[in-house]
């Protein structure tokens, strides 16, 4: 398998904020951590042959797709420093093949399933890896997958008048992009999070410490603005609020 290095300027940006961030990462990622554990409940009863898992991270997801023990198992991050995380984990099994570089460019071997955790919202647009995935699987093979959106975060963006470093597809469009490639939607469902932080700036750090900060750098005066403005607008007795709205989707071929 030939791992692809970075080209873009986004995808150069993503790849030094999550290896700045690789040792650290679990400590902040409780979101994500949510996320694993929910879409591990979507895994299939009957463990696939073969698993391709794209933007592995640290292993929040991994750690699942260990205890099912399939005969083969790939890894894959942009980040070899994210790599040599989840390869710390103590499930961890030297027989799992790890590969860096970009999932939508990275030819692996044929599989039985192609499963990502938190990482579809990276992609600029959903056609490209979706059609990389789909050249791999075998015959009646599946794609499970998660992802940040539109409703992510809308009132940070809102009171700050930023953009996120992601992507925010919507439902439609990735069923859409599954249809127009010929697989078969088994579900794709939006669900509402909630979080709570002890106030506006513990929430920026983070979302910096996840490399989620906002693309566009704020001034000091600005910082302030944002910082008084999301405090005053979304404090609650729970603490300063954060929704993300996450969607599954689970699809498979013909």
């Amino acid at each position: 398998m030939k791992p692809i290095n970075a080209s873009s300027d986004l995808q150069e940006k993503i790849f030094e904020s999550f290896s700045r961030r690789a040792e650290s990462y679990d400590q902040y990622a409780s979101i994500q951590k949510l996320m694993a554990d929910r879409l591990a409940s979507f895994l299939p009863h009957s463990t696939p042959a073969s698993i391709v898992e794209i933007g592995c991270g640290t292993g929040f997801f991994s750690q699942h797709l260990f205890r099912l023990n399939p005969p083969r198992l790939t890894l894959n991050d942009l980040s070899p420093k994210m790599l040599e995380q989840v390869q710390k984990h103590p499930d961890f099994k030297k027989q799992t093949n790890c590969i860096s570089g970009d999932a939508a460019l990275t030819h692996f071997d044929p599989c039985d399933l192609v499963t990502g955790n938190a990482v579809f919202q990276w992609f600029s647009e959903p056609e490209s890896p979706l059609k990389n995935f789909k050249s791999v699987l075998n015959p009646g093979g599946k794609i499970l997958f998660n992802l940040f959106g539109p409703a992510t975060l809308q009132e940070m963006r809102a009171v700050a008048g930023i953009d996120s470093p992601t992507t925010f597809h919507t439902l439609e469009q990735i069923k859409q992009s599954l249809y127009a490639l010929g697989f078969k939607i088994d579900f794709a469902i939006s669900e509402l999070e909630e979080t709570y932080f002890q106030n506006t700036q513990s929430l920026l750090k983070h979302l910096h410490s996840i490399g989620a900060a906002p693309i566009r750098k704020l001034s000091y005066s600005q910082m302030k603005r944002l910082i008084r403005d999301y405090d005053a607008n979304f404090s609650t007795p729970k603490g300063v609020l954060a929704r993300w709205e996450i969607v599954y989707f689970s699809a498979h071929l013909p």
